[in-house]
């Protein structure tokens, strides 16, 4: 009787484990195969190529971390692993395969760790993938962090409650869904303005994040600004001893109209506070140290409450106080930029007739002679780079086009060489025929020039009459550039049959 029942119970257990079915949370999303059969771009080919970020240089120069997500469509899921390539091209390796999206993929210890935000905490492991471990467990998770030169502290993002909802307001109304809303600013864009991102500051001792304090304990603001800051809006100081941060110190109507942010200067040892860019009265944003130590450069515009105001680059000598305008005489919004090694030079991007190219900055020190940097364009094509990073000798950023989404590329210094590292899509765009762009300078009715672009269907016949789209886009802070966008994507638009204009107006 015993044997029969044990026989039974086993047979259960098998057929229950025969038909467990794996959740759609278990699985890995990772690259498809994609067809194309009428040579044609479709929205579901573009949304199933590799969709490639980041970029970020070993300590040695000599090998790249980035990331690659993928979407599965009928899951309705995307995912995001993360690569290492050698910056000749060669070597190509995923070294993470899991359910979950790695993000913010970053160089540690001298490269001889990744470590990198998994299920909003941050984890390391080896450049190859294995051991993995995790490092912090904040309640509120991480959006992205950066570790101090020295390797003895985390700088993180988490965020805060802002907000006092009606049910904690009032104890007997514990089902209560409405709001309360007595200030500016309650809602941006589609989502409610209920808690703010500040910067933390965490002990480490190689193996864990303890005793995390906040750099805006107690106060109202927020540290990246949102909709769109991030880590980029928060530095180390190379001895590891300050932090500068970005902050708009304003709340309700005043922080709803204004644009003066600020740039601060936190001293870790006697936690005091300095503004470092007080009397400058629009966005100032986005710091970076020198690699020596002794100057900061950051973005900043002129006005308060023109959101769309050129944006120009600083450098401030962090001993004298002095500041320099250093793009006084170049009439180009400054973009993503990057010390040199030397801390003598800056790279940058600006967008300049429609496409996004890099730039050098020289003699860009304050106390330097010159009123203005001696600046050099380094690039020139029918392109948009959209990051910079330094290596040995070269660039290494996204580049993308009208004809093809983000692959990471090199730039030679000494000859402007261009060579793509990643070729993520080349699979799938070489079975699609992508339409002819083409840049017009139209006359406007103020008989000035204005730039269009204009992207023909493919297998464009002259002679024969097509519908057209005109895209307006939005703004008119940005440009229409090179872009490529698995939201407005003038490709797929033009694949249908359209021609499209898309004026910068």
């Amino acid at each position: 009787m015993k044997k029969s029942l044990f026989l039974f119970l086993m047979t259960g257990v098998l057929f229950s484990a025969c038909n467990k079915t794996t959740s759609d949370d278990d699985v890995v999303i990772g690259k498809p195969v994609v067809e194309v059969k009428d040579g044609r771009l479709s929205a579901e080919a573009m949304h199933l190529m590799g969709q490639v970020s980041g970029g970020c240089v070993s300590p040695n120069g000599k090998t790249v971390l980035y990331a690659v997500t993928y979407t599965d469509i009928a899951l309705n899921k995307r995912n995001r692993e993360l690569f290492t390539v050698h910056i000749d091209g060669s070597n190509k390796r995923q070294i993470t395969h899991t359910p979950k999206s790695e993000g913010d993929a970053q160089w540690i210890k001298n490269g001889e760790k990744i470590a990198f935000i998994y299920d909003n905490q941050i984890w390391e492991m080896n450049p190859d993938g294995s051991d993995r471990v995790q490092i912090s467990q904040i309640e509120k998770g991480i959006e992205a962090f950066r570790y101090s030169p020295d390797g003895r502290k985390v700088l993180f993002i988490s965020t805060v409650k802002s907000v006092e909802t009606a049910s904690e307001k009032y104890s007997d109304l514990d089902k209560a869904s409405g709001r309360i809303i007595d200030h500016l600013m309650y809602k941006h864009w589609d989502e409610w303005v209920e808690a703010a991102p500040h910067p933390f500051l965490a002990d480490y001792d190689d193996q864990a994040l303890t005793h995390p304090i906040d750099l805006l304990e107690g106060e109202p603001y927020e540290s990246p600004m949102r909709p769109w800051g991030g880590i980029e809006q928060l530095a180390w100081s190379p001895d590891s001893k300050t932090i500068a941060y970005t902050c708009r110190k304003k709340t309700g109507k005043e922080y709803t109209e204004s644009t003066n942010s600020d740039i601060y200067l936190f001293n870790i040892e006697t936690k005091a506070t300095k503004n470092l860019t007080e009397g400058m009265s629009g966005y100032d944003t986005n710091p970076q140290f020198s690699p020596d130590g002794q100057y900061l450069a950051w973005q900043s515009m002129e006005r308060d409450g023109y959101e769309s105001d050129k944006n120009r680059l600083f450098t401030l000598n962090l001993a004298s106080g002095e500041k320099k305008y250093i793009t006084n005489t170049f009439d180009y919004n400054v973009d993503e930029f990057c010390w040199d090694h030397s801390s003598r030079l800056i790279y940058f991007i600006a967008n300049v007739l429609g496409t996004n190219q890099y730039f050098k900055a020289a003699s860009i020190l304050p106390e330097t002679p010159a009123k203005t940097a001696a600046i050099t364009q380094l690039t020139n094509g029918d392109w948009d780079y959209v990051s910079v990073a330094l290596g040995e000798d070269c660039l290494i950023g996204l580049r993308h086009s009208m004809v093809a989404p983000n692959d990471i590329f090199t730039v030679n210094l000494a000859d402007g060489t261009q060579h793509n590292l990643t070729h993520e899509n080349d699979a799938v765009l070489s079975q699609i025929t992508m339409g002819k762009v083409e840049a017009r300078w139209i006359e406007t009715t103020s008989h000035e020039k204005m730039l269009t672009w204009v992207v023909y269907p493919p297998d464009f016949d002259p002679a024969k009459q097509y519908p057209a789209i005109l895209y307006c886009q939005g703004g008119p802070q940005n440009t229409v550039s090179q872009f490529w966008s698995t939201r407005w994507n003038l490709q797929l638009m033009a694949a249908h049959g359209y021609i499209v204009v898309a004026p910068n107006r």
